[in-house]
Order: structure tokens, then sequence, then C-alpha cells
């Protein structure tokens, strides 16, 4: 079994990491990279949820730390004990972080430190544009405490103590913050639907649907019936140019009754050139259609 194996049998056994499907895909020694699916983690915003991004993070960093503590042959548990970070941009891909070792920490030195219980000067990691600083996983052996920082990590340990520098880098938010028309307009229709305001997603229908099938207002009393509780994308795909489709699991509530049912929406999005928009081609959620 290859150390990524091995790495993610270990992330699979815990339930909460499993949930977010995620995978070491890529290691050199140097780099460990880590991706998780946008389906499996995402918000009520349609795009990333901020606490998987963090975790993703942390695990990135955690990874990193165990495979090359692995890698020189010592016994040690590895943990974060503390952490800070900053949301530059929605993401609206998806996940992939990475972790290596700030450009001035000289591993072998810190190797060197732990065998022999001296104490390394304290270096602290570069930041790199378009990246999310994060603190380096403390080292912990049997009976050690463990105190970390920003950008910096001491294990205090009987006779040894370390402090390391880790960056991590997170490639989604390299980005300049400005969303696409595609993500500007699924991010304005989960607003109006996860608010329940039908009126305002029909909007969105395609025109030459609305020509063929136009809305009623018995139907459109209907959907004020209903209280939209739950909005998740299942799955995404772009199976042509200027096509997008989407499966979405979406929770409603009937304000009378109060009973919640799940509805499966398999919407079809189609850019109108001339009109530089993207429409909703498949009509909104259909009401009487269960998961």
């Amino acid at each position: 079994m290859s150390a990524l194996d091995e790495l993610n049998a270990h992330y699979d056994a815990m339930p909460p990491v499993r949930a977010m499907q995620v995978r070491a895909v890529h290691y050199d020694g140097q780099v460990l990279r880590l991706q998780a699916p946008l389906s499996h983690n995402v918000n009520d915003k349609a795009c990333a949820f901020g606490g998987s991004l963090v975790s993703l993070m942390t695990l990135a960093g955690w990874g990193l730390m165990t495979l090359k503590l692995r890698e020189a042959g010592i016994r040690a548990e590895v943990y974060v004990a503390d952490s800070q970070v900053r949301y530059l941009a929605p993401l609206y891909a998806d996940l992939e972080a990475s972790a290596r070792l700030a450009d001035d920490v000289d591993w072998n030195t810190v190797l060197q430190a732990w065998q022999s219980g001296g104490r390394p000067r304290r270096r602290r990691g570069g930041r790199p544009a378009g990246s999310v600083r994060r603190p380096a996983p403390g080292l912990r052996r049997r009976g050690a405490g463990v105190h970390n920082g920003p950008m910096k990590t001491t294990a205090r340990l009987p006779r040894t103590a370390l402090v390391l520098a880790l960056a991590l880098l997170l490639a989604a938010c390299a980005s300049s913050g400005q969303r696409s028309p595609r993500d500007q307009m699924l991010y304005d229709y989960v607003s109006a639907v996860r608010w329940s305001d039908f009126d305002a997603a029909a909007r969105f229908l395609d025109p030459e649907l609305l020509a063929r099938e136009p809305m009623t207002d018995l139907e459109r009393e209907r959907y004020r019936q209903f209280q939209v509780s739950g909005y998740e994308v299942k799955s995404a795909s772009e199976p042509a140019e200027g096509e997008y489709e989407q499966v979405v699991e979406i929770r409603v509530v009937n304000r009378h009754t109060q009973v919640e049912k799940i509805i499966t929406d398999r919407q079809r999005w189609r850019w109108d050139p001339e009109a530089k928009r993207w429409w909703l081609a498949s009509g909104l959620p259909d009401l009487d259609e269960r998961r």
C-alpha cells in the first residue's frame, strides 16, 4: 500500500472526513495535495462551505506532517492545536488544498532538534500570492504538551522543543473573487429559492419555455404554500458549450400541514448569447416530485 493509500484509509476512518469525500491525490515528498468534490461540501449559497475549506486545509497540514515524520522513522502523534483563516472569495468549484513547509524551514534541522532535544531558531513561513496562511500542526510525544500560535508551532516535550512553520496554499482563493456570469446566476437563483421567493425565481425561467408553458396564477399560488428548508447540489455537469445541468435536493415544508418532503430538481440551464445571460430551461422545481 502506498503512502497516499494509507493516508486516504486514515481519512476514511474519520466519519466527518469520509462524508466530505476527501482524497489525497499527490505527494512528492515536499507537497501534499488534497481534493474534495463541491457536491459534498456545498452550502446554501451553492458555493463551498467554509467549514469544509478550513477542514481540508487542516487535513492537508496534518497529512503532510504525518507523512514526513513517517519517512523519517519518527513515531509521533500529529494534531492541530490552533488555527486562523481568512476567507478571501467564494468558491464555486471542487475544493483543493496543498500543504508544504515554509520556504525557510530546514527539515533536516527540525529532525536533528527532535532527536537531540535542541531548540532551533524560530522561523516564519511565507505567504504566496493568492494563498491562505495557516499555522502548523503540533508534534507530540507521549506526555508532551503543545502550544500553537499563528505561523509557528512549539511542541514542549520533556527534552525536546520544536518550532515549525507551515504554509498551506488554497488554490481556490487565487481567483480575483469576481463571479462568472453563470456563477452569479446560480448564486442569485439559489438565494431566491432558499428564501422561498418563487416569484423571483420565476424571473430566471427561459423565455422560450414561458412562451410554450406560461405560469398560471394557480401555479404561483401553489408555490407560495411551501417554505424551502434545504437546498443541496448533488451533482453538476456541462454536457455541451453553453449548457449546464445540476441535480439538486430541495427540502420543502407545506405551510399548512407542516409536513416536509424532499424533491429532486433536475435543472437545465442554457446560455443566451444575445441576452448575455443564463436561462433556466427546465422550469421551477416540481413540488409533486419526490426523491
